[in-house]
């Protein structure tokens, strides 16, 4: 089984990652405060006096700094020049129409602006640059909180704006709010020019609406998505009293027929054969080994790893906490032997010091936390050649799954595990256990005919 306990720590171990286990000092943390500084002051990021001049007198001074002063820690030095010079044509030429928020029509003016000032040699190149502007110019109205992905009508702002802070202080995740909010925008904005309000939206308008979707070939799963979205927004809506329809209701995702999910897992040999390949030669297998021990044995998902702090590992205890991705909820697990030792030895060899308390950060000089590794991970653990079928990091998270119930476990604990709520999430491993299945078909029925 993926999860028993084999072994115990030894004192000596627990000492040897004491340093970075502990929170830092207080001279690290006012160092680490004082790089920041520098960032605020444009005699410190410029040296010409034309380019410490424009930097100064552009509008928005304090904005524009605290911004730079966040991305300071996630680029280097040349790219942070390179922002500081762009946010001043941002600022310049973003010129929005309502004084309140930023929306994305007011940015693609902008970077239109922005470019016929400034011509290029070609029209990719130009299309390059205002691709650039209105990435830059989308991180730094977000980071303001002012930036709002389109316009919505007057008539619909006040339902949208409630349905936004409910989602918020119902406990769902950031990205799930904002997927949410996404697709409910973009309907909002369609239905206007039908409907004047929203107690006029009947199910053929959604139909309609969804149909349009389909014309633009997206696929099944973002049609999906999007009856997801509609059905939680009228659902909130009717409960307000702001639709009388019951659309949330007779909403219905549509079934695409023939379409069965195959899991893309490894047997689980084969992740054991991955564990031992990874030799922690180098600093990116050592941290690959740790993430892919937590994975497989936990059946930990990407978010949930790259979320981790020093302080879920209580190595005295020898426990596990672990926040889930989905609905916030904490679990606690015995600290498996093999993965605390893996641990121990990236703690030791490969993170160092850091004023984070993120277990896993980057392994360039900036030394960041990481949120998304997992491309870096499915490539070093197809470097490995040891798994027959390539898979990334959830793929090891359903071969746990599986070898649990190939080993007898029941889907209810399998469910625990994996911080699933209901059975119905887990039944799907039920169809992967071949062996099981041959077991039902060679059950005789001469005494039960």
């Amino acid at each position: 089984m993926p999860i028993p306990v084999r072994g115990t720590y030894t004192r000596t171990a627990v000492r040897m990652i004491s340093i970075p286990v502990f929170p830092p000092s207080l001279d690290q943390v006012s160092k680490a405060e004082a790089e920041l500084e520098p960032v605020c002051s444009a005699r410190r990021m410029f040296v010409r006096p034309k380019a410490i001049a424009r930097h100064s007198s552009t509008a928005m001074l304090n904005e524009r700094e605290a911004f730079l002063g966040y991305m300071k820690a996630r680029i280097s030095h040349s790219v942070l020049k390179y922002y500081a010079s762009v946010l001043c044509y941002i600022v310049c030429h973003v010129q929005p129409r309502d004084p309140d928020f930023v929306c994305n029509d007011d940015i693609v003016q902008g970077a239109i602006e922005w470019t016929n000032k400034y011509p290029s040699e070609s029209e990719q190149q130009a299309e390059r640059r205002r691709k650039i502007f209105r990435g830059r110019a989308r991180s730094f109205y977000r980071f303001l909180g002012i930036y709002a992905p389109s316009r919505i009508p007057r008539a619909y702002e006040r339902p949208f704006a409630d349905f936004v802070h409910a989602s918020a202080t119902a406990g769902y995740r950031l990205t799930t709010r904002r997927f949410n909010e996404t697709l409910t925008r973009k309907f909002l904005t369609w239905v206007a020019v039908r409907r004047e309000s929203l107690s006029e939206v009947v199910l053929a308008d959604v139909d309609d609406f969804l149909f349009e979707i389909k014309e633009r070939r997206k696929s099944h799963r973002t049609i999906v998505s999007y009856c997801q979205a509609l059905r939680a927004f009228f659902r909130f809506a009717e409960g307000k009293g702001l639709s009388q329809q019951t659309l949330s209701e007779t909403i219905k995702s549509p079934v695409e027929y023939g379409r069965h999910k195959v899991l893309n897992c490894p047997p689980w040999n084969q992740v054991r054969k991955l564990v031992k390949s990874l030799d922690c030669s180098t600093p990116e297998c050592c941290r690959a080994k740790a993430i892919v021990l937590l994975a497989s044995v936990y059946g930990l998902r990407c978010s949930e790893i790259a979320n981790l702090t020093l302080d879920d590992f209580d190595w005295f205890n020898e426990v596990l906490t672990v926040r889930r991705a989905k609905r916030g909820r904490v679990q606690q697990f015995p600290l498996q032997y093999e993965v605390g030792e893996a641990i121990i030895r990236y703690l030791r060899e490969v993170r160092g010091h850091s004023p984070y308390r993120t277990v896993f950060l980057s392994l360039n000089r900036s030394r960041r936390p990481i949120k998304h590794f997992s491309q870096a991970l499915a490539e070093t653990i197809k470097g490995r050649g040891v798994l027959d079928t390539p898979c990334g990091l959830h793929g090891l998270r359903h071969a746990c799954a599986t070898e649990l119930l190939r080993t007898g476990t029941s889907l209810q604990s399998i469910a625990d595990l994996l911080g699933h709520r209901n059975l119905r999430s887990v039944s799907i491993y039920a169809h992967c256990d071949i062996h099981a299945l041959r077991l039902v078909a060679d059950f005789p029925l001469t005494d039960i005919l």
